[in-house]
C-alpha cells in the first residue's frame, strides 16, 4: 500500500475529477475554485492524511469544510460608503470596523 505522501499522477486525477462530482453537487458553477481550495488546503494539511486507500472521506470532509466557510465568507454584507449615513462615518469605531471588514 502507498502512502499518502507518495500518489500517482494518476491518483491524482482520478480524485480530482470524484472531486469536481462533489464540487458540483455542492457548489454548482463555483465547483472549480471549491475543489482548487480544498486542494491547497489538503496539501497544507498532508501530515494529518490518511492512507491513499482512505483519502476520498477524508476530501469529502475538507471540501465540506471549505464550503462551509466560503458560505459563511459570503454572508458578509458590503455597504458602499456612499449609502452610510455621515455619523457612522465619523464614528472611529465604524471606521476600523469597515477597515477590518474590506481586509477580509
Amino acid at each position: 500500500m502507498r502512502s499518502s505522501i507518495d500518489p500517482t499522477f494518476g491518483d491524482l486525477i482520478a480524485l480530482r475529477l470524484k472531486m469536481m462530482t462533489w464540487a458540483r453537487r455542492m457548489a454548482g458553477p463555483d465547483a472549480e475554485d471549491l475543489v482548487q481550495t480544498t486542494l491547497i488546503r489538503m496539501l497544507a494539511n498532508r501530515h494529518n492524511a490518511p492512507a491513499l486507500a482512505d483519502i476520498d472521506p477524508w476530501t469529502r470532509v475538507v471540501m465540506l469544510n471549505e464550503f462551509r466557510m466560503e458560505r459563511r465568507r459570503n454572508r458578509l454584507l458590503l455597504v458602499p460608503i456612499e449609502d452610510l449615513p455621515l455619523a457612522a462615518i465619523d464614528n472611529p469605531e465604524t471606521t476600523i470596523y469597515a477597515r477590518q471588514v474590506v481586509r477580509l
